[in-house]
C-alpha cells in the first residue's frame, strides 16, 4: 500500500523528474528482459492494467485513494 501510495504522489508530481519515471520500462536486453519493472508490480499491486495506471494515479481523491484503500483492507483480512 506504502508503494501505490508513493507511486501516486512521485507521479502527480509533474515538475519534478521522478513523474517520468514512475511509468518508466527498460528495453528487454537478452535473459533479463523476464524481470518485473516498477510499472508491472504497481499493476500486480493495485490490480489496474498497465495502460491505465496514469489515468487512476492522476485522480488522487477518487480512483487512486480507492485503490489504496483496497489494498490496505485486503492485507488486513488475511
Amino acid at each position: 500500500a506504502r508503494r501505490l501510495q508513493f507511486a501516486g504522489h512521485c507521479y502527480r508530481a509533474t515538475k519534478e523528474v521522478v513523474s517520468s519515471f514512475v511509468q518508466w520500462k527498460p528495453k528487454p536486453i537478452g535473459r533479463r528482459s523476464n524481470k518485473l519493472s516498477y510499472p508491472d508490480v504497481l499493476a500486480k499491486d493495485s490490480h489496474i492494467a498497465k495502460n491505465e495506471l496514469g489515468i487512476a494515479m492522476q485522480d488522487h481523491r477518487g480512483t487512486w485513494s480507492g485503490v489504496v484503500k483496497s489494498v490496505l483492507s485486503t492485507q488486513v483480512e488475511e
